[in-house]
């Protein structure tokens, strides 16, 4: 793999995108089938399809093409506002390349993320799904419902569910369309923890 910074900003081959993803992502997964892969000095973005295909129906009037914002990534002691200038510039790559007219992200409140970076950006708060669950193995690992619930696989009768707060959900219109036609109505950003203490 090249070095980050030797890499040209745009498309950015997967196993490249994987091997550092997997390596500095704090959850250290890559997602599996389709994904587009950018770089922008030194961070990394990967869009994927979304986990739940009642996703796009749920936000939007009509037929819009979504994708989520699955993966970001930056080295450690980045550049301030280097996240969201990879965000925007992967975005307007990914509606060019494929034709996306929105993308939704997650931000993770049990991994103590509210979304800031998708508040820099001015990305729409749409709320907080209803909880998100996750499994335990008997080793103690903690695998993700995407794990067992995709395509034919289910859950294995050994592995312990686990029902955790929902993540928040951000979404960015790409087209006017999309924009007209988003139908969950916005809501006001969620605070961080830190800001929660001092208010």
């Amino acid at each position: 793999m090249l070095g980050l910074f030797d890499l040209q900003d745009g498309r950015m081959p997967r196993r490249d995108a994987e091997a550092v993803i997997r390596d500095g992502h704090y959850l250290h997964s890559f997602p599996s089938g389709w994904a587009y892969c950018y770089h922008h000095q030194g961070a990394v973005v990967v869009f994927s399809i979304p986990a739940n295909k009642n996703l796009g129906p749920y936000l939007f009037a009509g037929a819009v093409e979504v994708r989520e914002l699955a993966r970001l990534w930056a080295p450690s002691g980045h550049r301030p506002n280097l996240l969201t200038e990879a965000m925007s510039a992967a975005c307007r790559a990914l509606r060019a390349d494929v034709g996306c007219e929105a993308v939704v992200s997650f931000a993770d409140p049990n991994q103590g993320h509210h979304g800031g970076v998708y508040q820099a950006a001015s990305w729409i708060y749409t709320g907080q799904s209803e909880e998100t669950r996750v499994y335990v193995t008997p080793e103690g690992l903690t695998l993700s419902r995407r794990s067992f619930h995709s395509g034919s696989k289910s859950t294995p009768p050994r592995v312990k569910p686990i029902r955790l707060a929902g993540k928040h959900r951000y979404v960015r219109c790409l087209t006017r369309t999309s924009r007209r036609r988003l139908r969950v109505p916005p809501v006001p950003y969620p605070k961080s923890a830190d800001m929660e203490a001092i208010a």
